[in-house]
């Protein structure tokens, strides 16, 4: 999966914190080749996972929400950015179908861009020929 440059750079932050956790934990620690690990290198519990994020979330002044609603502002942030459905579905891990599902209502102005580009494409390609090949375009569009 493609990351830009601040993800990767974070990414690359937290395992040197990982690392730093390792060795003050010395042979206690068992490295399970986690991204994400306990102090100890085990896995994070889900229910610790959701009282850390709801810490953060208060002390960010964010009223509510869960972890799961930032999958959510994912897919959302991403398709209304233009991301193909196939694509979002994919970093999403889950089927274009069940993303069209949930996220259709946010689709319609994709529509309309669409529409923008086909129109644009087809004016470059109409621009593109010679002068008399226009014409002969038009009126054969013209005359469907």
């Amino acid at each position: 999966m493609a990351l830009d440059p601040e993800t990767l750079e974070a990414l690359r932050a937290h395992r040197d914190a990982q690392v730093l956790e390792r060795d003050l934990a010395g042979p206690v620690y068992v490295d399970q080749d986690l991204a994400f690990a306990d102090a100890l290198g085990g896995p994070i519990l889900p229910r610790g996972l959701t009282r850390v994020f709801h810490r953060h979330r208060k002390a960010a002044k964010i009223p509510t929400g869960t972890l799961h609603t930032l999958r959510h502002t994912a897919a959302t942030l991403a398709l209304t950015a233009g991301v193909p459905v196939h694509i979002v579905a994919a970093r999403l891990g889950d089927r274009p179908e069940q993303i069209l599902k949930t996220y259709a209502h946010l689709l319609p102005q994709s529509d309309e861009l669409a529409a923008e580009r086909v129109a644009a494409a087809i004016g470059k390609s109409v621009m593109r020929r010679p002068p008399g090949d226009r014409q002969r375009a038009h009126s054969a569009a013209s005359s469907d």
